[in-house]
């Protein structure tokens, strides 16, 4: 099986080769190289290829540096693996078989160039491609394809595919994005990542599952924040009003660990918290909360609205007009009171009253972008659920209200990361996609004001509209 592809003219974008390696910064061949080769001297490179070391690889110091760049801003692909014993294996030799799986490395070097860019070019189409990042994204899917036909090294290479998938969307890249958010679920559902402690070997006359199960908690934890990360990669890919590839009652997998406790290695008793449970939304027990088990809690419910719109949408007659009630419809009114009152009312003081965004000892100010994210994204999911009801010629209408109020917050916490002078870089993709839908609100309300005359008021959304432009 090999995965489609978009069309980018990869003779274009000059692969990296042992032999550029031994070139000048011109892209002629380096002297020092060649004197040394020549004279006999010991070839460090070639000692490199001699200890296992992958050639399509950067050099050991080079591939630290980008793994270290990764770890400290890649938001989102970095929380299915261990970071303290990923790093302690990339001190082995290439040829144990605890050492980085070369899959995850190249898709490592692929994310963390965007943050440390080399060689960017345009293409005919005025697309900009890092044709360092190209190449290893190449040879991440080349794997991914060998994987596909052979079954090896599975897992690993699904954790690479995670890595691969979170960049093409930072990077905007849709048709990618697509494909794999589909692809990602399929691969993960006969792993039985999907099952209770991630492995199951009964149920239905299926075949057993591909994985063994979890030699240790460590194993178990990767494997939940593996499978977690798959299924919100899906529902924020289905942001357009996609069916989700796997429906949330087929979800049996815990909640993970905190963050902390899974870098640390302390012997946690599971999470017990899954989606099955009614109050999943509106209970955080404390030992099993931080800013990342909110942030799946709220892209869930945000999967919730999607569920419940294309469900409604399906078959229905006509489409959503503003015209309707949609506290009439099933179901409506007890959503509108999770996403819009309940989830944000319900989060632990500690969370509730932080934004993300705090001054640090030093004056400056620090990111928690899943914090963030906790804060706005209820409000995308209110635009989301209630955006065809809006009819701005009746004050009283809920939905208007709704989405105007929710389109400020999400204002207000652009306003706060960009005065607080912080990397916007470092916030989660997903924000792009908040500041859109809350853009959509501001760009009808304009509408109104211009069709009601309204000119003071029009002036200042539009300078409301230019901020998120």
């Amino acid at each position: 099986m090999t995965l489609p592809r978009a069309s980018l003219a990869m003779n274009l974008i000059a692969p990296e080769t042992p032999e550029s390696r031994l070139r000048s910064e011109t892209g002629s061949p380096d002297a020092t190289a060649g004197k040394q080769a020549s004279s006999g001297d010991t070839d460090p490179f070639m000692d490199l290829l001699f200890s296992g070391w992958n050639p399509d690889l950067p050099e050991p110091s080079v591939l630290d540096h980008y793994i270290d760049v990764f770890f400290k801003c890649d938001p989102c692909g970095s929380r299915v693996l261990h970071k303290p014993s990923f790093l302690a294996a990339m001190k082995l030799t290439p040829k144990d078989p605890d050492f980085p799986h070369s899959a995850i490395l190249h898709a490592i070097c692929a994310s963390a160039s965007r943050w440390y860019p080399q060689n960017v070019i345009t293409l005919p189409d005025s697309t900009r491609r890092d044709q360092f990042a190209e190449f290893h994204a190449s040879k991440t899917r080349q794997y991914i394809d060998k994987t596909m036909a052979s079954g090896e090294d599975i897992f690993s290479v699904m954790q690479a595919c995670i890595l691969l998938s979170w960049y093409f969307y930072q990077e905007g890249r849709w048709v990618e994005v697509w494909i794999f958010a589909g692809f990602q679920t399929r691969v993960a559902v006969p792993l039985r990542l999907n099952y209770p402690g991630t492995f199951s070997t009964h149920g239905n006359n299926s075949p057993g599952a591909y994985l063994a199960p979890p030699k240790d908690l460590r194993d178990l934890e990767s494997r939940r924040r593996t499978w977690w990360m798959t299924i919100l990669f899906d529902r924020i890919a289905s942001v357009g009003g996609w069916i989700h590839a796997v429906d949330e009652r087929d979800l049996g997998t815990e909640l993970p660990l905190r963050t902390e406790d899974f870098e640390s290695g302390r012997q946690i008793p599971s999470n017990t918290q899954h989606l099955g449970q009614a109050d999943v939304y509106t209970r955080h027990p404390p030992q099993y909360t931080d800013s990342f088990l909110l942030l799946i809690k709220a892209v869930m419910l945000f999967g919730k609205v999607t569920d419940f719109n294309v469900r409604g949408n399906l078959r229905a007659p006509t489409a959503p007009s503003k015209n309707q009630n949609p506290f009439s419809l099933a179901g409506f009114k007890e959503l509108d009171q999770l996403v819009c009152e309940d989830f944000i009312a319900n989060l632990p003081q500690i969370f509730r009253t932080n934004n993300g965004v705090t001054q640090s000892p030093d004056g400056g100010s620090t990111l928690d972008t899943d914090l963030y994210m906790v804060h706005i994204i209820p409000h995308a999911a209110t635009i989301t659920l209630h955006n065809p009801y809006i009819d701005f010629a009746d004050p009283s209408n809920i939905s208007m209200t709704r989405c105007v109020n929710s389109a400020k917050q999400i204002l207000n916490a652009f306003y706060t990361v960009s005065q607080a002078s912080l990397d916007i870089t470092r916030l989660h993709p997903f924000v792009t996609i908040c500041w859109y839908l809350a853009a959509v609100v501001l760009v009808q309300l304009c509408k109104h004001y211009i069709e009601t005359d309204e000119q003071e008021k029009e002036a200042r959304i539009w300078g409301e509209i230019n901020v998120l432009r």
